[in-house]
């Protein structure tokens, strides 16, 4: 493991070359931040800065394009907010790319820093961890690290429909969605635990490659062929819906795709109020589409627990039961992927914490 300037950290593993970085989101002072809107009122503005963070999001999305595979150098982006009591909420950003080789990821690391300096919503301004000090800070590795025993994690899944007559796939996984302010009850929730806690995002760049697609094909002939049985009862239309409506968004041509994963990390026994509270806010019902909700996933053993936090740590993706259940598109990233954007007032009892600063 090698630092080089400043604050990113370089190693060789299994996967190749590989470099993380880390960032501490700050928040601008509301009135700067008011100040910078094209709109009218604070309305506007809250669009407008909801826009420039689905951009940013839209911008990671970097595929082998020629061939529809994920980049030998592929890159993920990390979301991490964690709670210190009577403190107040860190809020991180994090980065990993890959390169083939030592001198390629010294390159590409330094212009995957200045890229994220660049391109980050300018609602926000960022604080590079140049030490491991406050890199280990921003990554939550005092609650994540493997030494730690007395440490709980769950991960919060998408829930899922099973319905045996769709032989080909039988089980369909829910959507990721949100409305406009749902993440304002994610740190409500996170800055009310009594404990360190720890709440993680992570996108990674995919595509749907053509055996999965053509297992998707598969699954919409098996669906649209009920229609020709006899005999279909009410609640099997039902269900035949809403497969319809998941095989459509995942077979759109040109639409991006994200390994999303979502995780939540509390010292000592977990509280179920707080991955609760979050699932519901990233899993809600919006328009006339309901959702089959959310699952809360422990680890089956300490010994898996550790694994788990040591991946995230890492910023790898622990592998679901199929891939296809780990998949998201853009307005599902979107959804998820969300940042703090505060009324004049602030929110009762929240405090985000910055290098010097409190907000």
């Amino acid at each position: 493991m090698t630092w080089i300037s400043p604050g990113i950290e370089v190693s060789n593993g299994a996967g190749g070359w590989q470099a993380m970085m880390a960032w501490q989101i700050c928040l601008r002072p509301y009135k700067e931040w008011i100040n910078s809107r094209w709109g009218f009122n604070a309305s506007v503005l809250l669009e407008e800065a909801l826009d420039r963070l689905k951009l940013f999001i839209e911008s990671q999305y970097v595929i082998d394009f020629d061939f529809q595979v994920e980049c030998r150098n592929q890159r993920s982006v990390v979301l991490r907010s964690i709670n210190y009591p009577q403190k107040g909420l860190s809020l991180g950003l994090l980065g990993k790319i890959y390169a083939a080789s030592e001198q390629q990821i010294y390159t590409d690391a330094l212009a995957f820093g200045r890229e994220m300096e660049s391109v980050f919503p300018h609602d926000f301004f960022l604080h590079r961890a140049s030490t491991e000090q406050e890199f280990r800070q921003v990554n939550g590795s005092s609650i994540l690290d493997g030494t730690n025993l007395d440490v709980s994690i769950v991960a919060i899944r998408r829930g899922d429909v099973f319905v045996k007559e769709f032989q080909t796939m039988p089980r369909f996984s829910g959507f990721w969605q949100a409305s406009t302010r749902s993440s304002e009850q994610i740190w409500r929730a996170l800055a009310g635990t009594d404990r360190p806690s720890l709440f993680s995002v992570s996108l990674r760049p995919t595509v749907i490659y053509e055996q999965e697609r053509q297992f998707l094909l598969e699954a919409r002939q098996n669906v649209a062929n009920l229609d020709k049985q006899q005999n279909q009862t009410s609640s099997l239309a039902l269900y035949q819906s809403w497969a319809e409506s998941y095989l459509k968004r995942r077979l759109t041509p040109w639409k991006k795709f994200f390994n999303l994963h979502v995780h939540v990390a509390m010292i000592g026994e977990m509280d179920e109020s707080l991955p609760r509270n979050i699932g519901a806010a990233i899993t809600r019902d919006i328009g006339e589409q309901s959702l089959p909700g959310f699952r809360i996933v422990t680890p089956q053993s300490g010994k898996e627990s550790i694994a788990w936090r040591r991946e995230i740590l890492q910023m790898n993706a622990l592998p679901l039961f199929t891939r296809l259940d780990e998949i998201a598109d853009l307005e599902e990233a979107f959804s998820v992927f969300r940042l703090p954007y505060l009324p004049e007032t602030g929110l009762p009892n929240v405090k985000f914490v910055c290098p010097d600063k409190e907000q």
